[in-house]
Formats: C-alpha cells, structure tokens, sequence
C-alpha cells in the first residue's frame, strides 16, 4: 500500500498509521522528574490508545545532554491502527549544590578541630556520601599559631549531577572563655503543647578559662 510516508493515512500491513505528536522537550535540571506529553491522530482527529514511555515518566535521569526517550504508541482498535513510536530528546542539566564549611573555635595551643561542612541543594535523596568525590579541607592555622581567625578553606568536592559552589569558613583561635553546653535532645511533644523547661531544659555550661 502507498501513502505519504509520516502521514496519517500511510498504512503498515493494511492498518493505518497514526500521527504521533511529541512536542520537543525542554531542559529540566536534575532532580526533576521526567514528564511528557504524547498525542496520536489520524487526520487531525485523537485515536485512542496507551501511550508508554522510555525511560518511564516520573523518573529522575542523571544530568547530561540529549539523553533519548522512546515514546509507544499502542492503539485500543488494533484492527484499524498499527502502533507506532517516535524517539525524543532531552537535556538534563546539573542542580546547583552549595557546600560551606562550618566556623570552628579551638584554644590556643590545641590542635585544630575536626572540619565539617553543611550542604544546601540534595535533591533525589542524595547527601555528601552520594558525591562522586567528596569534600577536602584545610586550614593556614597549626597548633602554635596566634590568637585569631584563620580561614577554612572546603575544596575538592566533585559530582556529575551537581555544579558545586564552595563557601569557606573561619577558624577561631582563642584563650578566652569557651563555654561547653551539653544540651539533650527534645523528647517529642503533640501538635498544640506549648514548649516549657521539661522541653527545653539547659543541664549543664562549664567554663575553662585560660589566660593570655
């Protein structure tokens, strides 16, 4: 059988082939559950049917350019239409993720303390151990040196599906007063009760006091 190839009423073993509409896709960033729209015609008019999509809608895809997705058209009257699929293409670009480093305060004459970071922009149930490379610290402060701030530089973290912008932080060097607070954690309370001592309740600040 003839027929315009791509037209509605070109036909595949005596069935009539139907439009499939797939608008292009626009960029989504990462994170972003796959969505899509399909449409199926024959001359102009809607042939009903189930559409199937590959990968699946709903599905977060990994940042990177023109990645394919199949779409499937199945038509309800089999009999009259053949089904028919069409490939699109879409681009996933890298969701931003923030990493600072979190301000210190150490005595004088101690060793530097533990670096730690926080992180704003997981999406999809990612956290720091999902990074491809996680992240690096340093400090230009050592044991001995002076009262002051020193910077903490955070570095080095590295992921395919994130642009990843760094924020340092500030070591403080000390030999004043540094309070210790051991604070426990809230036991939990019902919606509506008002927070109270037995909630919140302070236990226990002690001082070192060191001299200059």
């Amino acid at each position: 059988n003839g027929g315009t190839p791509g037209a509605a009423n070109n036909s595949t073993m005596g069935k009539t082939v139907p439009v499939l509409n797939v608008p292009t896709p626009t960029p989504i960033v990462y994170g972003t559950p796959l969505q899509l729209t399909a449409t199926a015609t024959e001359s102009g008019n809607p042939v009903p049917g189930i559409y199937s999509f590959n990968p699946p809608l709903g599905t977060v895809l990994n940042a990177g350019a023109q990645q394919p997705i199949q779409v499937i058209f199945t038509p309800s009257n089999q009999n009259t239409y053949a089904g028919v699929n069409k490939t699109v293409y879409i681009d996933v670009t890298k969701a931003p993720l923030t990493i600072t480093a979190v301000n210190k305060v150490k005595q004088l004459n101690t060793p530097n303390p533990a670096f730690e970071a926080t992180y704003s922009g997981f999406v999809n149930g990612d956290t720091p151990a999902s990074l491809d490379v996680p992240a690096s610290f340093s400090t230009t402060a050592t044991t001995t040196s002076a009262v002051g701030d020193y910077p903490i530089s955070v570095f080095g973290a590295q992921d395919a599906n994130y642009t990843i912008q760094f924020v340092d932080g500030i070591l403080t060097i000390t030999n004043k007063i540094i309070p210790t607070i051991a604070w426990p954690v809230p036991a939990a309370i019902t919606y509506g009760t008002a927070l109270s001592n037995t909630c919140l309740s302070l236990i226990h600040i002690s001082f070192m006091v060191l001299f200059r």
